[in-house]
């Protein structure tokens, strides 16, 4: 069987270290989901370190998000796919970027059967 019929393959890659070890492999993380979360705590500290309270911070947080979300997205790896979540690229999967996972190379000892196999060639 091919490794498209496999639960652990998605997009031409191995998803079974993450599901062993979900969160372990940092690098495997989606780059702008990790610069959007450094930029958001970057913002809550800064608001921390001038006493800001929630009510006020609340606002200035959106603005400055609205903000970054307009700007480039920075990863070379980024392919717009207008069905996906946030950042709306092609290779993201959950937090995960799937071009970071190890490609599949078809059956190997943690192949397990997919529910339904999917349809890439």
């Amino acid at each position: 069987m091919p490794g498209r019929a496999c639960g652990h393959y998605a997009g031409g890659r191995c998803l079974y270290g993450e599901r062993l070890n979900p969160g372990y492999h940092v690098s495997w993380r989606c780059r702008v989901l990790k610069q959007w979360e450094k930029e958001y705590d970057d913002f809550v500290h800064r608001a921390e370190a001038f006493g800001l309270e929630d009510a006020a911070a609340k606002p200035m947080l959106e603005k400055h998000f609205q903000k970054v979300l307009k700007q480039a997205i920075a990863c070379p790896r980024f392919e717009p796919e207008a069905s996906a979540g946030m950042p709306p690229c092609l290779h993201l999967l959950d937090e995960l970027c799937l071009k970071e996972l190890p490609v599949c190379h078809g059956v190997c000892r943690f192949f397990k059967p997919a529910d339904k196999p999917s349809e890439e060639p």
